[in-house]
Formats: C-alpha cells, structure tokens, sequence
C-alpha cells in the first residue's frame, strides 16, 4: 500500500491513519519529490505531468506494482495519470479526501476566494499558516505544537518557491483533469470525501462517481479536506472496509 500527500503537505499527516492499516498491509508513505524533507526541484518539475513522471520513477525505484493507493488532493491527480498509463501498477485506488480536478456544481469557499484573488492554502505568515488550519479542518489540525512550529518554520523558508509552485500546479497544467481521467480507470476505486471540505465542496463526490466504472462513494461528518488527520480511526475502518471488500468478492474457481 503507499499512501500519498496534497500540495504543501508531507508524509507525516498520514501517520495516525497509516498505524491503523500495518497489521495487513505494509504501508510505504512517501513525501513526493519537490516535497516535505526532499529537496526542492527545478519549477517545472512541479508540473502536474512532471510529478506523475517522478513518482513512477519512484515505483519504479521500490519495484512496485500492483499495489493499493490511497492519495489525497493534488497526490490524487498525479496517481490517477499513473493508473491510467500503467494500469497494471494500481490494484486499487482509494481519493481518501477530496481530489484535485474534480468540478463540482456547488462552488467551494477556496473556489470563491480563487475567484477573489485569494489562495488560502499559500501561506506567507505564521497568521496565515495558522489560518489555513481552519480552511483544511473544521477541528483545527490535530499536531502538536512543536511539530507544527517546524512544519510552519520550513514553510515560511520558501514563500516565494510555493507560490511559483501553486502557480505551476494551478496555472500551467496541460494535463487532463481527473474527471477526463475517470472513465479510463478500471481498477475498483474509493471515493471517501467530507462533507464539511472548504477546499472541494462535497456535491463533486457524486459527480466523480458517475464517471467512474467501479466506484464506492463514502461519505463523512466533521472532517474537511484531509480525513485522514482530522479522522485516522474513522477513515481508515472505511478503506479497510473497501480493501476487505475487494478480498471477498474474488470467486475461488474450481
């Protein structure tokens, strides 16, 4: 199983949620290249088809293949180009919170703050790194301080790289978006998004189920755009559930 992070996050915030899967499956969680304790990339490579790149030269790297993914927001993009160029790497896929390149018939509050000329989720001071805790959880993140303080502390390091990255991620994306990536992904596939998500609004579940061939729609109460913090043990019965459920539908033949 490999586990992959969002835009501006890290490996870390899968760590309660991943304690919860290691008794049936060996978990590899990753920070993707240009992120977390990497170093940093060229900008470019930050492109949404660069980073599919990267990543499978990481699978690669491991030797992986048939393996379950779980990925969250922009992680959920870069695997799913993966999947549909090298569907046999995937045997499951798991949007373990709202995914980038879905469009929902509800506006989210970051898609009306974009509109504002607002970006909640790049921050440029402690205030606005606290303030993005509320955009990502209704319960704030749930880190501890000293923790946070040094997630927060590398971050502000490298304003002006983010916005280049978020500018790279956002504006210069040649790729399709998932919703044209959907109806090509034949491997069973969870959908597990909150309702209370400011970044995706939860109306968009629904309309990247119908594009997929083999869906499992959950949805979740009082958590936002990264379950797998604000709910590890809640979000984690929920993808054991759907693993389980792939086990028990494979026949035995005579």
């Amino acid at each position: 199983m490999v586990l992959i992070h969002g835009i501006f996050s890290r490996k870390e915030h899968w760590v309660d949620f991943a304690r919860r899967l290691t008794d049936d499956y060996q978990v590899i969680v990753i920070d993707l290249p240009g992120f977390g304790d990497n170093g940093l990339l060229p900008d470019s490579e930050y492109a949404l088809q660069k980073q599919s790149e990267n990543l499978s030269a990481v699978f690669d790297a491991l030797e992986l293949s048939d393996v379950h993914v779980g990925a969250n927001s922009m992680g959920a993009s870069i695997i799913a180009q993966i999947a549909v160029e090298q569907p046999d790497r995937i045997a499951s896929l798991a949007f373990i919170g709202s995914p980038l390149g879905v469009t929902s018939p509800t506006l989210s509050d970051m898609e009306r703050a974009i509109a504002e000329g607002k970006t909640p989720l790049l921050v440029r001071s402690q205030e606005e790194f606290e303030g993005r805790n509320s955009w990502l959880s209704p319960n704030g993140i749930s880190v501890p301080q000293p923790i946070l303080t040094t997630w927060m502390h590398a971050e502000l390091a490298q304003v002006e790289k983010n916005a280049r990255i978020w500018a790279v991620v956002h504006d210069e994306n040649p790729v399709p978006d998932l919703l044209e990536l959907a109806p090509k992904l034949n491997m069973p596939t969870q959908i597990l998004w909150c309702t209370e998500d400011r970044i995706f609004h939860v109306n968009g579940a629904a309309v990247l189920a119908r594009k997929l061939s083999s869906a499992k729609l959950d949805v979740l109460d009082n958590c936002g755009h990264v379950p797998m913090v604000d709910a590890p043990e809640e979000t984690a019965m929920r993808y054991l559930n759907f693993l389980t459920s792939l086990r028990t539908s494979i026949k035995p033949t005579d």
